[in-house]
């Protein structure tokens, strides 16, 4: 089967369909620029008939008015209306039908014999004064005056006649070209409603069955899957890419279930030589650091997404580097060393991710008081708080609410604050949580490290079941405090990052 390019399918439909569009306009265009020429033409015609009669009008006049004045400027007038009525006729005849030219002939003789008649009745005004012989040429020059009159309105006459037959002709005209037009932009509409069922068709049922396929992987299976046929090369790249992936996904699949039963066997065989007490210790402290939850990652970048519609680039550049920040801090640092100014600076991301979330509904306060740039902490140790603070005491209110952090260095311990004005802790929960701190109902989304994960770290690291205390009172918020040694003894800590 010859593959065609996706791309150049597409490009050709789209060049067809806008060359068609640009023949129809251009074709409607001339139909109407032709048109308009015609009726331009038989105003302009009508026009220069009505000048031919306003000039043998003056003409007239002025020959009259000389006749009473003897002035110059009365016979130059008479004269120029004469030869602008000539003039306008010689125009009309090089653009008209066999009748009007008739007319236009009959015309132009009438008004040469009146020029003749007016010129000789005013030679024999200008020798004989106003005498008989005079009157008799004077009078005559005005009958064909008149007459040349009745020519005009046979000639307006014609041209109606002509005029409303080119109409006529112009209308039934069009009316086969406009029927032609309707007629080829139908069939342009039927090809591409034909056209795209059938593109969309070729194009959907390959990607349908890739979907079907990519399920199947999904469930576990990837023995049974449907063929996918195609004519379209991209698609056929793509389907042969999805095969090519889902076997190496099995052969890899494969291979980890037979490293793993090696492994299961090995580590059945090392489980007795190991000090049990050190191994749980350490491996619980591994695994309490390694937990993340996806389910915060999606809310965030589904708060990018709305940020993006509604504000500009410049705020979601800033979301984004503060989620990346506050992952690149979590996977660089979880079995590690950190100074509190670190956490500081985490716990800043953390609240710019949730202030743009949730704009006016939460408020953020921290307060730092001396030096802690030196004082090491485990990784992720106040993030978690401040975030259980937020998701089980600000968050659940309508209104919102205020979360205060604030550390204060002492001589030899700092004490560090996570308070909120949520809905705060009953006293049974209070309890168990300030004996066992229970985890299962306080995890972060962010990282996945709640409370328990956190005092538990705490209290292995450095040995100390009162490093962590809580106080709080239900509708009246919540008070975390956390005593950390300056120097305290952090063996423990090395241990766990050296078994690992």
């Amino acid at each position: 089967m010859k593959m065609k390019s996706l791309k150049n399918r597409l490009m050709s439909f789209v060049i067809f369909t806008v060359l068609s569009m640009i023949l129809i306009e251009a074709f409607t265009l001339l139909i109407s620029k032709k048109t308009e020429i015609t009726y331009s033409a038989m105003i302009k015609k009508m026009l220069l008939v009505n000048e031919i009669s306003n000039d043998i009008d003056s003409s007239i006049f002025y020959f009259d008015k000389y006749i009473d004045t003897k002035a110059l400027s009365d016979f130059n007038q008479y004269e120029a209306n004469y030869k602008n009525a000539k003039d306008k006729i010689m125009l009309l005849k090089d653009n008209t039908n066999e009748e009007s030219e008739y007319i236009l002939r009959d015309l132009e003789n009438t008004l040469d014999s009146y020029k003749g008649r007016g010129d000789s009745s005013i030679n024999k005004y200008k020798r004989l004064n106003k005498d008989e012989e005079f009157y008799k040429e004077f009078v005559e020059t005005k009958n064909i005056g008149s007459y040349c009159k009745v020519y005009i309105d046979r000639l307006n006459s014609s041209f109606l006649n002509y005029n409303s037959q080119l109409y006529s002709d112009i209308v039934k005209s069009n009316s086969v070209i406009y029927g032609s037009m309707i007629t080829f932009i139908v069939m342009i509409i039927s090809f591409c409603i034909i056209y795209s069922v059938s593109f969309s068709r070729k194009l959907t049922k390959p990607l349908d069955s890739l979907v079907q396929n990519s399920k199947q992987v999904s469930k576990g299976n990837f023995k049974s899957l449907s063929a996918v046929e195609t004519d379209i090369y991209e698609i056929d790249v793509l389907a042969e890419g999805f095969k090519s992936m889902v076997s190496a996904i099995n052969i890899l699949i494969e291979s980890i279930k037979r490293k793993a039963e090696v492994e299961r066997q090995l580590k059945n065989q090392q489980m007795e030589n190991l000090q049990i007490e050190n191994l749980l210790k350490h491996t619980q402290i591994k695994m309490l650091q390694s937990q993340i939850n996806p389910h915060f990652l999606f809310n965030t970048l589904n708060s990018i997404v709305q940020i993006s519609i509604v504000e500009g680039a410049s705020e979601t550049e800033k979301l984004i580097k503060s989620i990346s920040e506050l992952l690149r801090y979590n996977l660089r640092n979880i079995d590690r060393y950190v100074s509190l100014q670190e956490e500081i600076d985490v716990v800043k991301n953390y609240v710019f991710i949730q202030e743009t979330r949730f704009e006016d509904r939460v408020k953020f306060k921290i307060e730092v008081q001396g030096n802690i740039e030196d004082i090491k902490v485990p990784s992720m140790t106040i993030q978690p708080l401040v975030e259980n603070a937020f998701i089980h005491g600000v968050e659940p209110r309508e209104d919102g609410g205020e979360i205060f952090i604030k550390i204060e260095r002492l001589r030899d311990v700092c004490i560090i604050l996570i308070q909120d004005n949520g809905c705060g802790i009953d006293e049974e929960t209070l309890r168990k949580i300030n004996s066992t701190t229970d985890e299962a109902k306080h995890t972060g989304h962010a990282t996945g490290i709640g409370v328990g994960n956190v005092v538990k770290r705490l209290q292995l690291l450095y040995e100390d079941s009162h490093i962590f205390h809580i106080e709080s009172e239900l509708n009246e918020g919540t008070k975390v405090f956390l005593k950390i040694p300056i120097k305290g003894d952090l063996v423990n800590y090395d241990k766990s990052i050296n078994c690992g």
